[in-house]
């Protein structure tokens, strides 16, 4: 396995943003409520898509229980709230594993707020 440093950025695409790392609640089943863009870069410093690969959590404030879960490759984007969301706190932590065995995770928190 290797070794190198991996590094995730986050952030609540603008069209769903209502300021940094915020975004609406949606209380009502829905298609989805936000979408989160990632981008990974490797020790590098270069751009990781499809020869890299994530599983993402979502969790609501700091319970152990986990909301919604997904797969994709590295970069894609997160839709998040096919589940009802309401307003609060919440996380989204992902593991990432690129082709060469190079492994990392990231970290993202950020906020539903009331309708």
């Amino acid at each position: 396995m290797a070794t190198g440093k991996i590094v995730v950025n986050f952030s609540i695409d603008s069209t769903y943003a209502e300021g940094k790392d915020k975004a609406v609640a949606c209380p009502d089943p829905g298609v989805f409520c936000a979408v989160i863009n990632t981008k990974v870069f490797d020790d590098n410093g270069q751009l990781r898509g499809s020869s890299c690969h994530m599983a993402w959590r979502l969790f609501h404030g700091d319970s152990p229980d986990v909301f919604e879960k997904g797969r994709g490759d590295c970069g894609d984007s997160l839709y998040v709230g096919r589940t009802p969301m309401e307003a609060g706190p919440y996380r989204v932590e992902v593991d990432i594993e690129m082709d060469d065995g190079t492994k990392g995770s990231g970290l993202y928190r950020f906020e539903m707020l009331p309708q």
